[in-house]
């Protein structure tokens, strides 16, 4: 108790500040069309804080929120920080066994949801959890009560995170990244800085509020500057953006690349649409082929395109890239936000030259406290208080940051990360399959996408239907490899790890 006493006078640095510094009657929030103030925001949030603490012992332990982007996911995010609780934003299209595993690795003991997902939710989660089901109004509708909730100790390494971002991971380590109250407030101010946010933006959130850029660059950068966060509330298509856009007088959006491309194949349908409200556009998270991003800059002349660069162990955010019309440049993603380092070294940790590759490495006050219960992953990625990003790079003559390839085995299909090793031992632990070795294949559309490389088990045959199916009940849609090649073997290493540099060309 008196440790934690201790926590609650030295947290006052909190992200719940950024809507209680805009107690007004300006817009904070559009969704479906009805606005909500800053005054209302700040209002609900309170009332919501207080339910949360009710049901939550005096520490910092995390608080899941089973929402999309939405007014109650708004509401929910800032109660939780109000209530000194840390911010666990949770995929709505988990499968169990992806949603039981984070729920047990970070012993969420209480999870907010409302009317939309209630359903959704109570299929997946155990009896010890207790549910806080909001309206569509941001209230509470009714809570869910486990009353004999188990106790849980506190935690020091949870002291001063506002926010865990869930990166995936193997089965056996999943990885989730702690983010200070610091880490998000100097990044947000940093971007703000950067791009000029100001109480006259108005931006446009398609991505999901699991993603760090959404969270961070959009919604929490945009509230800091005493903007307007508009949720779009419909599937994805270029015309549903034009409408949104035109509708709402959108100044700005964040996207991925694929999104950029079905723009660029439909603006024979934005005739109809006034898109002069649009002053910018950022767009990351995966690779962007520099001509077909510099004909939309041609034809959106008024439009700034910004290439941005990031990883949720940074915030979200390491640098932006203006791209120019006539400019082709696959590679570029420019120069830092403020108050960020980077600094590309040799596998000795010496530093690069002008123009040579090396890995990119991070430092500033964004860069991550570290991954959750994972000492030994975090000491592999910060060193010497540099965040090694497993990113090969290289800085031009201009100064630029250029980014030429991955070191980690990631997988980044439409933004989302995948990890092979998760996908690895789903197919391992089914009958058919002896071992496996997944790998991300090029895509025009979606950047990369995962497929597998498979040995079949003695005494069975390869059934792909089966192993669809099989994959299906384990892993959320996007994680499925599109295809699956049987081989005899898979190449190891000296120490029996699958050798990632083997030669799947060869089979593909």
């Amino acid at each position: 108790t008196i440790i934690y006493n201790c926590y609650q006078v030295v947290s006052r640095l909190n992200v719940f500040k950024i809507i209680e510094e805009h107690n007004n009657f300006d817009t904070a929030l559009l969704y479906r069309g009805k606005k909500t103030t800053y005054k209302e925001l700040l209002e609900k949030s309170k009332k919501l804080s207080d339910v949360i603490n009710k049901h939550t012992e005096n520490i910092p332990e995390p608080v899941g929120v089973f929402i999309s982007g939405s007014l109650d996911f708004s509401v929910s995010f800032f109660s939780i920080a109000h209530a000194d609780k840390v911010i666990m934003p949770l995929n709505v299209n988990l499968k169990k066994a992806e949603f039981v595993r984070i729920i047990k690795y970070l012993d969420i003991r209480i999870i907010i949801t409302n009317d939309l997902f209630y359903d959704r939710l109570i299929k997946l989660i155990d009896n010890d959890i207790t549910v806080i089901c909001l309206n569509a109004d941001g209230d509470v509708k009714f809570v869910n009560d486990v009353t004999d909730m188990r106790h849980i100790e506190y935690n020091n390494e949870l002291k001063d995170v506002a926010l865990i971002l869930h990166t995936s991971g193997s089965l056996d380590s999943p990885k989730s990244v702690m983010l200070t109250h610091e880490n998000l407030l100097s990044c947000i101010h940093s971007i703000s800085e950067d791009l000029n946010i100001t109480q006259k933006n108005n931006t446009l959130i398609i991505l999901p509020m699991y993603y760090a850029s959404a969270t961070i660059s959009q919604f929490l950068t945009h509230l800091y500057a005493g903007g307007t966060v508009t949720f779009m509330d419909t599937i994805f298509t270029s015309e549903n953006l034009f409408y949104n856009i035109a509708n709402y007088k959108i100044t700005n959006f964040s996207c991925i690349p694929s999104m950029l491309s079905e723009v660029l194949n439909n603006l024979s349908k934005i005739e109809k649409y006034d898109l002069s409200s649009l002053k910018y556009v950022c767009f990351g998270g995966a690779f962007a082929a520099g001509n077909k991003v510099n004909e939309l800059v041609k034809y959106f002349s008024n439009v700034r395109f910004i290439r941005t660069y990031g990883l949720t162990e940074a915030s979200t955010r390491i640098s932006h890239y203006v791209e120019q019309p006539d400019v082709i440049n696959d590679t570029c993603v420019g120069k830092c936000i403020p108050n960020v380092k980077v600094r590309i070294v040799d596998k000795n940790e010496n530093d690069c030259r002008i123009g040579e590759i090396g890995e990119i490495t991070v430092k500033g006050p964004n860069v991550m406290k570290g991954y959750y219960m994972r000492t030994d992953e975090t000491e592999k990625v910060m060193i010497n208080g540099w965040l090694h990003t497993g990113d090969l790079g290289r800085i031009d003559e201009e100064n630029n940051l250029n980014i030429v390839g991955r070191r980690k085995n990631i997988i980044i299909r439409n933004a989302e990360n995948i990890y092979p090793e998760e996908i690895e031992g789903v197919l391992n632990s089914c009958p058919q399959i002896k071992e496996s070795f997944v790998y991300g294949e090029p895509h025009e559309l979606l950047g990369e996408v995962p497929a597998a490389i498979i040995v079949i088990n003695d005494g069975f045959e390869f059934k792909k239907q089966e192993l669809i199916n099989y994959c299906y009940n384990k892993l959320s849609s996007s994680k499925i490899p599109v295809k699956f090649i049987v081989a005899d073997k898979i190449e190891k290493t000296s120490n029996g790890k699958i050798d990632r540099g083997f030669r799947k060309e060869e089979f593909v």
